[in-house]
């Protein structure tokens, strides 16, 4: 990214916009990184200046960072010296969503590098904990990311082809199923997959971490707790990844406006310069309910998943196995190999009758009211991805049969009394 990249390229922003800013002396992204959302020189652009601003630090720092050190005392950043140090400091802190009141950093300045150190206040130790957790979560993932991108670049010859059954192996039934169907949804885009949690099932958060493993974006999405705002930029960030929702009963109206609208037509609306923008996202959403904890999803937003499934309680042995049980394996590879299959486009087959006649048969159970209307589509986008899995030019009957064999086996954790595992 050149130096001085106009703002103009930034994506939604309007000739007035760029007017307003040009007239107090922001012309280029690195200049924006560094302006204070809540400036009251920009008053005039309420919220959107939010978005803009964090659009230029996200382009920054994916540019610059190019090493990340996680310790439970300390984040370290090291990133190269295309930027003065604000704008850099500013981009890191906008790509690990640290708030500059609970942290304090120290720079050092190499021949061609910055080095970062961030810290929490010691004043704020008390209150701010779960921030810090989430500061070293994120700056993780990120450092996941890099060492993937490193060991992909200097990787010369290909690896032995990725083999899902490998993954698949060890898990017990519908665990294995979960994966599987999860795995293909990275090959689509917006397919909306609903985990029901029987009591005294997996571990909610063991189950998420595991399956981030295999994604290339994972967002995590609690609703009521974020503006509308902010969860409109967060998923913009996601494209391409998935969306993690959690307590989708606790959103508010004015989120809940955006959450339908992501499940039902992978879009999210802003306004931008006094036009409302509509912004395709290519991301996939994943909603997990604890039965007995929390409530299902009300009939209009059931109506918006593609695909549901219920995991059985475990036995007092399983719990205790289930970190083992629930360990990454060959993510890496997986995602090696979802970033070379997913521009594949196999041609168009018609959905057997068969199939066809399965589907249009299926009654939910009664207390998933509204689930099952857009089960004709989830097996076509299981299909698709079953043929980009095995690199088809077209996609073949085998790969609906495969769809829906795995579609038959989710649905039949939704009614069926499951013994413990």
């Amino acid at each position: 990214m050149p130096k001085d990249r106009n703002i103009a390229e930034i994506p939604g922003i309007g000739p007035l916009t760029i007017r307003l800013l040009t007239e107090r002396g922001v012309h280029t992204i690195d200049e924006l990184a560094k302006v204070d959302p809540y400036d009251e020189r920009f008053r005039v652009l309420g919220e959107n200046l939010l978005t803009y601003v964090y659009y230029a630090r996200k382009a920054i720092a994916d540019q610059v960072i190019r090493e990340v050190t996680v310790t439970p005392a300390y984040i370290k950043v090291i990133c190269s010296k295309d930027f003065d140090a604000e704008a850099t400091r500013k981009a890191v802190m906008g790509r690990l969503e640290i708030y500059d009141l609970y942290v304090e950093w120290k720079v050092r300045e190499g021949r061609d590098r910055w080095e970062f150190v961030f810290t929490l206040k010691p004043e704020f130790a008390r209150y701010a904990l779960a921030d810090w957790h989430q500061y070293r979560f994120l700056a993780a993932e990120l450092q996941k990311q890099l060492r993937f991108r490193e060991k992909s670049v200097k990787r010369r010859q290909p690896k032995r082809q990725f083999q899902l059954s490998k993954v698949l192996e060890p898990l017990p039934t519908p665990f294995k199923e979960l994966l599987e169907i999860f795995c293909y949804m990275q090959l689509v885009s917006n397919f909306n997959l609903l985990v029901l949690l029987d009591k005294e099932s997996v571990n909610r958060s063991i189950l998420r971490n595991f399956l981030k493993a295999y994604t290339l974006k994972p967002v995590h999405w609690i609703c009521g707790n974020e503006d509308v705002e902010g969860i409109t930029m967060t998923l913009v960030s996601s494209n391409e990844g998935t969306i993690f929702l959690e307590s989708p009963h606790k959103a508010r109206p004015s989120e809940r406006v955006v959450l339908l609208s992501l499940l039902s037509s992978g879009t999210v609306t802003k306004e931008s310069s006094g036009d409302v923008v509509e912004i395709p996202l290519k991301g996939n959403v994943v909603t997990m309910i604890q039965l007995g904890e929390e409530p299902l999803p009300d009939r209009e937003m059931l109506g918006l998943y593609h695909l549901a499934i219920k995991l059985p309680p475990l036995s007092k042995a399983t719990q205790l196995k289930q970190v083992e049980m629930l360990k990454p394996r060959l993510e890496e590879e997986f995602r090696e190999f979802v970033g070379e299959r997913m521009d594949l486009s196999p041609g168009y087959m018609p959905m057997p009758e068969g199939i066809r006649s399965n589907v249009k048969q299926y009654n939910p159970p009664r207390d998933l009211p509204g689930f099952s209307v857009r089960l004709k589509e989830a097996v076509e986008l299981l299909a698709k991805a079953h043929a980009k899995v095995n690199a088809s030019p077209s996609i073949t009957a085998s790969d609906y049969k495969r769809a829906w064999r795995l579609v038959a086996s989710a649905l039949q954790t939704l009614s069926a009394k499951r013994k413990r595992l």
